[in-house]
């Protein structure tokens, strides 16, 4: 059997997965994919109702906007993961 992804979250109607192979997004209730990003997630996902934050294997974290998939902003990382909490977001 292969080994779990680093990160999987169920958010809002979605269920968000990502790993080394990339990132998608599906419906939670028909499971069929949203979008899906061609970026290799190397740690747990955070998210707020509109947008998902997930730490990237090249040192980066990445915000996306949970409707469509598409980049908010992409910042140099820290070693932790992403965390959200309300209108904030802490770096760990």
């Amino acid at each position: 059997p292969g080994a779990a992804g680093p990160g999987l979250l169920v958010v809002r109607d979605l269920v968000v997965a990502g790993g080394p192979g990339g990132l998608a997004a599906f419906a939670l209730a028909a499971g069929a994919r949203v979008w899906s990003a061609d970026l290799a997630v190397s740690g747990p996902l955070a998210a707020d109702d509109e947008v998902l934050l997930a730490p990237l294997a090249t040192g980066e974290v990445v915000a996306l906007f949970l409707a469509d998939g598409a980049v908010r902003w992409r910042g140099e990382g820290r070693s932790g993961a992403p965390v959200v909490a309300g209108t904030g977001l802490a770096l760990t």
